[in-house]
């Protein structure tokens, strides 16, 4: 006795068509996800669960670029401590994109030495200055991750004195430099020589 049944034994129910609400509906749907996908590409915004996918949208640049803060302390020799943050780091990054990035970025790290203060007891000292710096890496394939920037360059100082007086501070803009700094150890030189 055969035990598969076939389909003359049992055939299969006449389809129901579906009804035009139901058709209408179905369109809709699939209507407002195109429109909704073709605006955030339009857009180049990201409005979940819609996305212009932009980490996919960019060539990658030659070389990695990151702005950092550092805190100059008030020692004999000074020393340069880093200020960490991602948000930090986002921020200053997306204010140098910026037409006015210079007026922008004096005005962050005002707001940064007022809001968080001179003397941080975290770090066990006091700062004389706060320095931004851009840190530049070319990127190679193969190369350490860990290795210092290829070139730092800083984009300006400012400094305790300058930052409490009533007019606007001014800041010191140096040019660029090909190696780290030398007036001051970097967090990463000082954590080498303590080590």
């Amino acid at each position: 006795m055969n035990a598969i049944a076939t389909s003359d034994q049992h055939p299969l129910p006449d389809p129901v068509p579906m009804r035009r609400s139901r058709r209408w509906l179905v369109h809709a749907l699939a209507g407002g996800l195109i429109l909704g996908h073709a605006f955030d590409v339009v857009t180049r915004g990201d409005h979940w669960p819609i996305s212009s996918y932009p980490m996919y949208a960019y060539l990658n640049p030659s070389d990695f670029r990151v702005m950092r803060l550092f805190g100059v302390t008030d020692e004999p020799v000074p020393r340069e401590i880093p200020i960490e943050g991602a948000w930090l780091r986002s921020s200053f990054a997306r204010l140098k994109r910026r037409p006015d990035a210079s007026v922008r970025l004096r005005h962050a790290v005002t707001s940064f030495a007022q809001s968080y203060g001179w003397d941080r007891k975290g770090h066990g000292a006091r700062f004389v200055a706060y320095r931004l710096y851009e840190h530049q890496w070319t990127l190679k394939p193969g190369a350490d991750p860990n290795r210092r920037p290829d070139a730092v360059d800083l984009l300006f100082e400012l400094r305790r004195d300058e930052a409490t007086t009533t007019t606007a501070p001014t800041m010191t803009t140096a040019p660029t430099m090909t190696t780290a700094p030398t007036t001051a150890k970097t967090g990463e030189a000082a954590r080498d020589e303590a080590r």
